[in-house]
């Protein structure tokens, strides 16, 4: 299940792209669902584990010319290596985290207002800091604001101390 925490995680890392260009193992581009973020994501098609054809760019390109946030939803889906941070994956990703929630737990730390309408399927979705299940964009967005609210507080008081 994909689960979000919203607010800062000390776990999380923004430093995942030199594991991807570095790590990736080509079979995983052999993966439809690997394909379809690909295409989703990136418009781009997966012609081989070694030639992408870019449809923005028309060109072909390599894995490591994928974009960060393609590179981080096939590292939470191949992977159990990484906590990424939410800030890393752009709203073209959220439908592909909800894919890959439906295949396994992924844990992702959020601290900015996310465009939720951008998903398109339905979903089930854990917040952590409650451990409630929201199935619905304005109980995502709800929870959201609740616990966005109370970060900012939070800053703004230890600011203030």
């Amino acid at each position: 299940m994909l689960t979000l925490y919203i607010g800062t995680h000390s776990s999380a890392t923004t430093d995942y792209i030199p594991y991807f260009d570095f790590g990736y193992e080509e079979e995983w581009f052999n993966d439809p669902l690997v394909k379809k973020m690909v295409l989703d994501i990136d418009q781009t098609k997966v012609l081989s584990p070694r030639t992408f054809e870019s449809l923005p760019l028309g060109c072909q390109i390599t894995a490591q010319e994928l974009s960060g946030g393609v590179k981080a939803c096939i590292l939470l889906l191949k992977t159990d290596k990484f906590i990424i941070d939410g800030a890393m994956f752009g709203e073209n990703c959220l439908n592909s985290l909800v894919e890959i929630g439906k295949i396994k737990d992924i844990f992702v730390p959020v601290t900015y207002a996310m465009d939720f309408n951008r998903i398109t399927i339905p979903f089930e979705i854990c917040i952590a800091n409650d451990n409630s299940i929201v199935t619905n964009i304005k109980e995502l967005f709800d929870k959201f604001f609740i616990y966005v609210s109370n970060l900012y507080k939070e800053n703004s008081n230890e600011r203030e101390t």
